[in-house]
């Protein structure tokens, strides 16, 4: 059964994240071996490899399977927008097209890993 996350406001942006605080110490690992794979070569070498901004869902789902939690994006939009394997969330626009990879540390830090434009409305 996959988790939903939740909402929350910053600089007037509505941002979704996981409900409750981030446990890295058992979030940071997936489901998915694939995913698990990729995330151990991009940390090590930052490529992101056959994930790239613009790939649509069905991409991201052939190539690590099906996430480990989902949440809606945008209230207008019915698609699940954001899609989460460990502690990494991928971001959907409208169009079903990856805008932003995103992650937090240990700290609880925000972490960019990559971002094209804003989503479109």
């Amino acid at each position: 059964m996959q988790n939903q996350m939740g909402t929350a406001r910053k600089n007037g942006h509505l941002w979704f994240k996981i409900i409750g605080p981030l446990d890295h110490r058992t979030m940071t690992t997936s489901g998915s071996t694939k995913f698990e794979a990729w995330w151990r070569e991009y940390q090590r070498t930052a490529s992101l490899g056959a994930v790239q901004l613009g790939v649509s869902r069905e991409t991201i789902t052939s190539l690590f399977g099906e996430p480990d939690a989902v949440g809606n994006g945008f209230r207008h939009q019915p698609k699940t927008c954001i899609w989460r394997f460990g502690a990494v969330e991928f971001h959907f626009d409208t169009d079903g097209r990856l805008f932003l990879i995103f992650t937090e540390d240990e700290h609880g830090r925000e972490r960019v890993i990559a971002k094209s434009d804003a989503p479109k409305p």
